[in-house]
């Protein structure tokens, strides 16, 4: 909300509404792809693990996408384009620091447990229950380590580190000078 609100202040007084409109339209259709992708994503690694949770996250990624393409009517073609694709990209790279996360601490689990724990791990992520971002996350990585006959706690193990990784990506580096 407020990087829309701060997108409207540039704009001159008589289309400063309009621009607010369209800064909070872009914000809401990018959050509410994401959403969509994470859950898209999750229900379709789940279908044949567990078919009622693969449904639960199928409908919540279109209930996401639906409300999201109301917002997305005042974006143009190519910005509505570039919202799902950006969408789809982080969320590759979150499920690439989930795998990474899983190469590091638990590195005997079968590359073909990857995709699909990531998945899992993110859509529960998404959830906007915890403390601090955490909980629900490590409950599903430990959910989805489990449906693939792997430990829970392997599962648990992963996400914290996934965690971890994540804080550690957003820690501002030294001040480049030119």
């Amino acid at each position: 909300m407020l990087r829309a609100a701060d997108d409207s202040t540039d704009a001159a007084a008589d289309s400063r509404r309009r621009a607010f409109a369209r800064g909070f339209a872009s914000m809401a259709a990018e959050r509410l792809v994401g959403t969509a992708v994470v859950f898209a994503a999750a229900g379709t690694v789940l279908l044949t693990l567990a078919p009622l949770a693969a449904a639960g996250c199928l409908v919540a990624a279109l209930i996401a996408g639906g409300i999201a393409a109301r917002w997305m009517r005042a974006l143009s073609a190519v910005e509505v384009i570039q919202v799902v694709a950006l969408s789809v990209l982080g969320w590759l790279c979150f499920a690439s620091i989930f795998m990474l996360s899983t190469a590091i601490l638990e590195p005997t689990v079968p590359a073909s447990v990857l995709p699909s724990s990531a998945a899992v791990a993110l859509a529960g992520m998404s959830v906007p229950v915890g403390v601090g971002r955490w909980g629900l996350r490590e409950a599903a990585s430990a959910w989805s380590f489990s449906i693939s006959g792997l430990p829970a706690a392997d599962g648990i193990r992963v996400s914290v580190g996934y965690g971890v990784l994540a804080v550690v990506s957003t820690v501002p580096g030294p001040e480049c000078s030119s």
